[in-house]
């Protein structure tokens, strides 16, 4: 069945080069918000599904693209593992195929990896209909340039993704300490200073006057008041999920959201053209949300 999802992909593939008629490469449809508005046909790739090979002692999954990906990580979940990137879900039709050509990334992402960090082989279809394969299923295969990766982020531009192969990581204990920082220019201070420190940490955010530490470790034993003082953030689970998925009150509205990319040391912006509202802060600095309360000035 796969097989001939496969040809017939290939086929319209062949068809659209023919023709000059641009393709829209779409799965579980979960992220036609992120990027250019779509155009072209729709070539849709969410039936080209299922996990090939899966072996947790080698820490490697291969799928198809069109594999729903909460079925992907109910999969590893039954091993205590996880996809490291923890890629967002916005829908439950999303798929790995998807996560891996948006290039999208959870809370996690500046201390674990960028999906790219993880992808290890694909197996494509590029713009003149040919089906290729680049990378593995181990770390050490690649000669050369690293194909494979290109594809992350790419948003389909290089070639239908077919196949994916990703190293996956155990899935740790983790504790949420939280402390008050009123001032978000004292709370980017703070969790700079814990991320050059040797800290188990792997999450740090600032949202409504309050720091969260994430902090990850294979013992059972978590408390780490003592090294980093705070207070034990007993809904730190669901924050952290709400972050990656986006479902976070102040990322809930139909007001415009700024996402923007810094150095993690940067100051909170005092540019009055940008928005005024409500600011979240990510990866320890790195991702500054900004919602624009009031209307926004043109650039």
């Amino acid at each position: 069945m796969c097989g001939d999802i496969e040809r017939i992909v290939v086929e319209k593939v062949r068809a659209a080069m023919h023709t000059g008629q641009p393709i829209c490469i779409i799965g579980g449809g979960s992220k036609s918000f992120y990027g250019r508005e779509l155009v072209g046909d729709l070539l849709h790739i969410d039936d080209h599904s299922g996990i090939l090979t899966y072996d947790p002692d080698e820490l490697v999954i291969t799928a198809r693209a069109g594999t729903k990906l909460i079925d992907m990580e109910k999969k590893l979940a039954a091993n205590r593992q996880m996809l490291g990137f923890e890629p967002p879900l916005f829908l439950p039709e999303a798929t790995i195929g998807g996560s891996v050509a948006s290039g999208l990334s959870g809370p996690g992402r500046a201390f674990l990896g960028a999906a790219r960090d993880f992808l290890l082989g694909v197996k494509i279809i590029n713009g003149y209909g040919k089906v290729l394969r680049f990378g593995g299923t181990v770390m050490k295969n690649v000669a050369g340039f690293d194909i494979a990766r290109l594809m992350a982020a790419a948003m389909g531009t290089l070639g239908v993704i077919l196949e994916v192969s990703i190293r996956v990581v155990p899935k740790q204990n983790e504790q949420t300490l939280i402390f008050e920082h009123r001032d978000a220019n004292a709370a980017i201070k703070f969790m700079n200073k814990w991320i050059r420190r040797a800290a188990p940490i792997s999450a740090a955010a600032w949202y409504e006057g309050l720091t969260r530490l994430r902090i990850s470790s294979m013992s059972a034993d978590m408390d780490r008041r003592q090294l980093m003082g705070g207070d034990i953030d007993l809904r730190g689970a669901e924050f952290w999920q709400g972050l990656r998925h986006h479902t976070l009150p102040f990322l809930q509205t139909s007001r415009p959201l700024w996402r923007l990319t810094v150095p993690p040391a940067t100051p909170i912006f005092t540019n009055n053209k940008l928005p005024t509202g409500p600011q979240l802060i990510d990866w320890a600095g790195a991702i500054r949300w900004l919602r624009g309360d009031s209307d926004i000035k043109t650039m």
